[in-house]
This record gives structure tokens, C-alpha cells and sequence, in this order.
């Protein structure tokens, strides 16, 4: 039975008490911003992927929201109903989850990830694949973003190992599954000086706790066995500087950089086996390192590709054992063995849209949404197995290598 109907007005409209009184959350688009809200949407935009922006104004400073159907409105003022899945709080910050289809039970074109942090929103929304992203800003507003997930940037070239040859692939025995306990994986968040200023006037807590809960959702939607888990925020002494891969090399223990120095003592401290350090550059959406150590255990991304796109669960991803699709390979053969570690995707059809998996680029043909689960030719999406047991089988080498990423501390 249906509460009475949320108008969360992104205009999110309305959040709600838990006595199912409705409060307006927007007044609106906002006819003022200050200085740091304008040089916050000024770098969103610089990014190549995003469309367009919209700054709404907060109506209350609402504390909690528990009804059965939340909408959302688009930069474009367009109204989506979505129906709840899920509600829980962690730490204090509600979570709701859900599907516009209020039957639905893994609608991964048409769901949302909203995170009240007290008041501050942060979330991501797909409607018929098209991605939203919805950022917390100071004084009682709100950024909606809407992203062009064709024109992210890919990872720039070269490899973060040594030069790369193709591989023979062995016949491998057939998956048995996996069915043992989830492997708890903790993931430190690492912020520079650039990345700390262009986020000051939003909530990276806020941010942070949607970034988790996609992955772990995209895990879950995969039959991966991995629960992840914050283990705190760095804010290193760093600034930019160099390419992707420069200030991912940075990061490596072996590198000796002061930088490796504050990771490796925070990781110590808080026993992070992975850390994710978040760029304000916007050159890449992200890069890892593959088949990671504990001294390799690092990625970077741009920071406006922490929510929505899944790049956090791509790189942490890397990190694990994953690969991308093959047609990002010489010949579309793998380079690394096992051959089954490769994303999926789907090209589009004359029946069909388009999608991908989390470690594939984008199609070759028409719209290709990336959606939230790694390639498992067990489950299938839209009625087509979501890749093959030979190359196309992510989740199988995520769950045979997610104890060895565990261990590390």
C-alpha cells in the first residue's frame, strides 16, 4: 500500500517525516548562487560529458524521507516518478533506492540511488537509460547534472604494467559458483587539493555513501560476493600534476613519492585494502591498476564520475582482476589471463537499446547505457545473457579473486 505520494523536487519536490507528513524540499530553481556554487557548476560543465545544469533551492532542511514514491524533475523540469525498493539509514544517512516501475525488481535503465545526508541530497538517476546526477550544494541547494555517458572520457592510453602481449588461452573448467561468505573489502577515499576545492561547496560524505551503495548494488546485481566498505576520507597534501597514469604511479608504495607515504600510513591506520584517489582533472574519467597487490591497490577518477557512471566500481574493478570489454584489445584477444575476466556488451538493435556492463566502453552502434553489474553469463538483462562463459565472465573472476584483495590487511 502506498504512502502518501513524496514530491521530491530535483526539483527533488518532497521529502518526508517518518508521520508521512509532506514537505516541499525545492522552492525552485534557485535565483541566486554564491561564488563557490558557480565555480562548482563552472567545472561540472568544463566536464565533456555533461549537458546541461540546474541549481534548485532547498525548501526545508528536511531530516528524514520514508514514503513509497519519490519525483524527481530533471534539468529540463520533466517530473519522474520513481516507487520504492529500499530504505535504510547508515550512520545516520538515508538511503532509498527504487525502480519507476513499481513492480520492478532490477530496472538498471530506470532506478535511482538517493542519499538525505541531514538535510544535504546527493543521488543518481537513470530515466530509460539516460543518466542524472544530483549533487549536494551549500546554503540549501541542490546540482542536477545531466551526462552524456558517450562523451566521458576513456582512460588515456598506455598501460600503468609493463608492455602487454596477447595470450593463449587454456581451456578452463567449467564455473562451479560460488557460495561462500561475502568478502568484506574497505576502500579509502583520497582527496587532492584541487579535487577538496571544487568539492567545498558540495558533500563528498554525501556523495561518497551513493558511490558505495552502487557498487555494492552492482555486486550484488552480479552475484559478486563483495560487500565494500568506507574506511575514511584522506585529504592528502597533493596537488595534480602530470597524467592519469603519473599520479596513479604516485600512489604506488614503491614510488616513494610523499604522496605513497600519507596513503600507505592512512591505509595502515584504517586497514584499507583499496584507495581511490578522486581528480578534479578532466582529461580521463579514471584509471587502475590490474590484478592489484597491496603495494598496486590504487585507482584514480575524476571526481564528477564518483556517482552515476560506475567508474568507482570500474577501477576498483581493475584493482580486483577485471578487464574491459575486448574490442578495447589488439584483435579483440586478451592480454591477460584468465580469458573469462572481459566485460559484455550489448549492441544495439532494431528491437532492442543498446547497454553495456561496468568494464565495457561504449558500443559502436546508437545509445549504450552503461548498466550497474559486472558480465555474468548466468544472468541475463533484457532476455540476453549478460556475457559468455569463455571471455565474458566477470563476476566469476571477481569472486575467485576477491579473498586474495581481502588479506591484504
Amino acid at each position: 500500500m502506498l504512502k502518501k505520494r513524496a514530491f521530491l523536487s530535483v526539483m527533488l519536490t518532497s521529502l518526508f517525516s517518518s508521520n508521512g507528513y509532506c514537505d516541499e524540499l525545492f522552492n525552485g530553481l534557485a535565483t541566486r548562487t554564491d561564488n563557490s556554487h558557480n565555480t562548482f557548476i563552472k567545472d561540472l560543465a568544463e566536464s565533456a560529458s555533461t549537458i546541461k545544469t540546474a541549481t534548485f533551492t532547498v525548501a526545508v532542511n528536511a531530516k528524514s524521507f520514508s514514503d513509497e514514491i519519490l519525483t524527481v524533475r530533471t534539468p529540463d523540469n520533466t517530473a519522474i516518478t520513481y516507487y520504492k525498493k529500499r530504505l535504510r539509514v547508515e550512520n545516520g544517512r538515508q538511503i532509498w533506492t527504487g525502480f519507476r516501475d513499481k513492480n520492478a525488481t532490477h530496472d538498471l535503465m530506470n532506478n535511482i540511488v538517493l542519499v538525505n545526508n541531514n538535510g544535504s541530497i546527493a543521488a543518481s538517476f537513470r530515466v530509460d537509460g539516460q543518466l542524472y546526477q544530483i549533487y549536494p550544494a551549500k546554503n540549501n541547494h541542490a546540482v542536477v547534472a545531466k551526462i552524456d555517458e558517450g562523451k566521458i572520457p576513456v582512460s588515456p592510453p598506455g598501460s600503468t604494467t609493463s608492455a602487454i602481449r596477447t595470450v593463449t588461452c587454456p581451456v578452463h573448467p567449467p564455473y562451479q559458483g560460488d557460495s561462500g561468505q561475502k568478502s568484506t573489502i574497505r576502500v579509502a577515499i583520497v582527496t587532492t587539493k584541487e579535487s577538496r576545492q571544487a568539492l567545498s561547496a558540495s558533500d563528498l560524505t554525501a556523495l561518497t555513501t551513493v558511490a558505495f551503495e552502487e557498487a555494492n548494488l552492482g555486486a550484488a546485481n552480479s552475484d559478486v560476493g563483495i560487500n565494500f566498505v568506507p574506511a575514511g576520507i584522506l585529504d592528502a597534501n597533493y596537488s595534480e600534476n602530470g597524467s592519469y597514469s603519473t599520479m596513479l604511479n604516485e600512489m604506488r608504495t614503491s614510488s616513494g613519492s610523499e604522496l605513497s607515504k600519507e596513503i600507505d600510513n592512512f591505509r595502515t591506520k584504517n586497514r584499507a585494502h583499496l584507495a581511490v584517489m578522486l581528480l578534479k582533472d578532466n582529461s580521463a574519467s579514471g584509471k587502475g591498476y590490474n590484478d592489484a597487490t597491496r603495494s598496486t591497490a590504487f585507482s584514480v577518477i575524476r571526481y564528477s564520475y564518483l556517482t552515476g557512471t560506475y567508474t568507482f566500481a570500474h577501477e576498483m574493478g581493475h584493482n580486483i582482476g577485471a578487464s574491459h570489454d575486448l574490442e578495447q584489445y589488439e584483435n579483440n584477444q586478451p592480454q591477460r589471463l584468465p580469458c573469462y575476466r572481459h566485460g559484455f556488451k550489448s549492441e544495439e538493435s532494431s528491437s532492442a537499446s543498446g547497454w553495456r556492463t561496468i568494464m565495457s566502453y561504449k558500443c559502436n552502434t546508437g545509445s549504450c547505457s552503461r548498466i550497474n553489474m559486472y558480465s555474468n553469463p548466468r544472468i541475463t538483462y533484457n532476455g540476453i545473457a549478460a556475457g559468455n562463459a569463455e571471455f565474458e565472465d566477470n563476476a566469476r573472476r571477481l569472486n575467485e579473486r576477491r579473498e586474495t584483495v581481502a588479506a591484504f590487511y
